[in-house]
């Protein structure tokens, strides 16, 4: 009976030793400030808003030249920048230069009747991924937020973004 006595008194003293040192490590760490990640959460979607809105603009600025093209017409020489006939969604620029895509109505019936293709049993499917879980892969293969970003065509902002609201 003795001996677990002693043992049990042993096994307390362990105890009480590692929970001090727990609770040591912890007043070493910082506090959890809400306000600070409340701010840096506020600043990257500030950066990301931004790149977004660059990116928007330039998208705008090259489908009004292409619309510009279009409106002056195909040059002989130039194939590449003709429009095919049958282009089912076309884009206006208003004023403001924000772009609208708008359908016709024959468009829209075409939609109705839209049944997908069933694969074919000698072809592999290929499965697309959302940018997100391609984001997600790369980081986890220990690519960095910048050669995720090259590889992906993203802005840094928007994968260190995609990576943060992982975690």
């Amino acid at each position: 009976m003795l001996y677990l006595l002693i043992i049990s008194f042993l096994l307390h003293l362990v105890c009480f030793y590692f929970i001090i040192l727990l609770y040591q490590r912890l007043k070493q760490q910082e506090p959890f400030d809400k306000e600070k990640t409340l701010d840096e959460m506020e600043e990257m979607l500030l950066a990301y808003t931004t790149e977004m809105k660059e990116n928007n603009e330039k998208i705008a600025r090259i489908v009004s030249r292409k619309l510009n093209n279009q409106t002056a017409g195909p040059k002989p020489d130039d194939r590449s920048s003709a429009a095919e006939p049958d282009e089912s969604e076309r884009e206006q620029e208003e004023p403001d230069g924000e772009i609208i895509a708008f359908r016709t109505e024959q468009d829209s019936a075409e939609q109705k009747e839209y049944t997908p293709p069933l694969p074919d049993e000698g072809k592999a499917v290929r499965v697309d991924t959302s940018p997100q879980s391609r984001v997600l892969s790369l980081h986890n293969e220990g690519y960095t937020i910048n050669e995720i970003a090259r590889k992906l065509n993203m802005g840094t902002g928007e994968v260190e973004l995609m990576i943060k609201f992982y975690k």
